[in-house]
């Protein structure tokens, strides 16, 4: 299990999003592309992870702190913050007030959520895919949850069918170099392609909009999350990144 130590951030209005994931290159950097359609509904969003490939690439600001990370979130609602470790080997993640993290073992994702009583938060949601090399939430397979709610952690799953998605293979969502994953992304934005690409970007958008309270349940955020990429809003969002570059 690895060593987690959190920092609780003073950010009432933001939803901080933790990564895990390590295998980068398997899939097309969903939870990047699902923290952009929650963006585009209004979600203010900092991401904390060690991957800044492509969010370089995409024309993200990248931080190594947290504060600068939300004094400068305004500007495209959407910043990337490079999580630390100690001289020891631990991870430090920082919190806020509303937070989804991505977690790769059930027991780290117990373990950050026994942590997360501690520090009063408003609202959690740690997510951990049935297949190791999936990150997030995804169409192809069951997700454990793990949601913090009112200082209770309620653990249940969900799958694809519950939401009338179809399931799909694994290799439907495989992902390649930077610019690979952009050009996805964009084709995924502009309605050129469907299925469990898009069906797992807007499934962990949706849990997004739900955790900062914007829906009551996940099945509100998914709806609200494909109607975001069917107006067009999250192609909006995805090109104002690289004209803010």
């Amino acid at each position: 299990m690895a060593d987690f130590v959190l920092e609780k951030q003073t950010s009432l209005d933001v939803l901080t999003c933790f990564n895990s994931y390590r295998a980068k290159h398997f899939t097309f950097d969903i939870i990047m592309a699902s923290a952009i359609v929650a963006s585009a509904v209004g979600v203010k969003i900092i991401l904390d992870s060690n991957n800044t490939d492509f969010a370089k690439y995409l024309g993200l600001n990248v931080y190594d702190d947290y504060f600068l990370a939300k004094n400068n979130i305004d500007k495209n609602d959407i910043v990337y913050f490079k999580n630390l470790s100690t001289n020891t080997g631990q991870t430090i993640i920082s919190i806020s007030d509303y937070n989804f993290f991505s977690f790769e073992k059930e027991n780290d994702a117990i373990a950050v959520m026994n942590m997360l009583k501690e520090h009063n938060v408003i609202s959690a949601i740690c997510v951990v895919s049935k297949e190791p090399l999936i990150e997030g939430v995804s169409a192809c397979c069951d997700t454990k949850i793990f949601e913090l709610k009112n200082g209770f952690v309620h653990e249940y799953e969900i799958t694809p069918e519950k939401f009338g998605i179809k399931k799909d293979e694994i290799s439907s969502l495989i992902g390649a170099t930077c610019q690979y994953n952009y050009a996805l992304i964009n084709d995924i934005f502009w309605g050129r392609i469907k299925g469990a690409k898009l069906d797992s970007i807007v499934m962990n958008a949706g849990i997004m909009i739900y955790t900062i309270g914007k829906v009551k349940n996940i099945l509100q955020g998914i709806i609200q999350a494909y109607n975001t990429v069917d107006k067009g809003l999250a192609l909006k969002k995805f090109e104002s990144l690289k004209l803010d570059y």
